[in-house]
C-alpha cells in the first residue's frame, strides 16, 4: 500500500474536527477527497503531511509509519501536497510541480 491512514482524530482545542478517518491509496490510483466547506479535507492532508497531529490512528507511507514524522522529513520521503489555485499558473505542467517539489524536498529547512 502506497498510503494508508487509519483512524485519524483530530482536534482544533475542544472541537473533534476529523472523526475515525480511515483510507488507503495503492500504487497508480488516484482518490478524491470530497467533502462540503468545514468537512475536514485540509485537516486531513495537512494531518496526513505532519502539519497537524491525529490524537489517535496512524499514517503509514510506503509501509513506514510516519504519524509523528516532521513534515520536512515527509516531503523528503517522497509525499508532498501540491496547493490548487493561485500557486501555479494555468501553464504550469505536472512535470514542473513534481520537479519543483522534488528540489525543495532535497533543500534543508530554514532555520527561523
Amino acid at each position: 500500500m502506497l498510503l494508508k491512514v487509519t483512524d485519524l482524530n483530530v482536534y482544533y482545542g475542544a472541537i473533534h474536527a476529523l472523526k475515525g478517518l480511515s483510507f488507503e491509496v495503492g500504487e497508480g490510483e488516484i482518490v478524491s477527497l470530497i467533502g462540503a466547506n468545514g468537512a475536514g479535507k485540509t485537516t486531513a492532508m495537512h494531518t496526513v503531511s505532519g502539519l497537524l497531529r491525529s490524537r489517535t490512528g496512524s499514517v503509514e507511507f510506503m509501509d513506514t509509519n510516519i504519524t509523528k514524522t516532521e513534515p520536512h522529513r515527509i516531503v523528503k520521503m517522497g509525499l508532498a501536497q501540491v496547493p490548487r489555485g493561485g500557486a501555479c499558473s494555468r501553464a504550469c505542467r505536472c512535470w514542473k510541480i513534481s520537479r519543483w517539489a522534488r528540489i525543495s524536498a532535497l533543500r534543508p529547512p530554514k532555520k527561523v
